[in-house]
């Protein structure tokens, strides 16, 4: 319901040309799992931590999970989650065009 009322006042008021639509994320296991789920992408290196980013962060990151925060590990979490439907998003999509287009190709002899 609450997704429905955001859904149509933002029709109502945002150029969406300007200002991309806001995806929200279907979370289907509980965040321990979620962010444990991130423990091999960090160990193998396939995900890696900027010099910048503040030392709480980092501090959360290190003491995940006996810490008492679990804002950054989380927000990573969703960092990631985004990114992923994204590409997949993307992927589907030119997967589909693929298809329209070798339903179209006709081949004459």
């Amino acid at each position: 319901m609450i997704e429905q009322d955001y859904k149509t006042q933002r029709d109502k008021r945002v150029d969406h040309r300007r200002y991309p639509a806001i995806n929200w994320l279907q979370r289907r296991h509980n965040k321990y799992d979620r962010i444990d789920a991130l423990q091999a992408p960090i160990f193998n290196r396939w995900l890696g931590f900027h010099e910048k980013l503040s030392s709480e962060f980092m501090t959360q990151m290190s003491d995940y999970p006996t810490g008492d925060h679990l804002d950054a590990p989380d927000a990573l979490e969703g960092a990631c989650q985004v990114r992923v439907s994204t590409f997949e998003r993307d992927r589907r999509e030119r997967r589909e065009q693929a298809r329209k287009r070798a339903k179209n190709f006709v081949v004459e002899l």
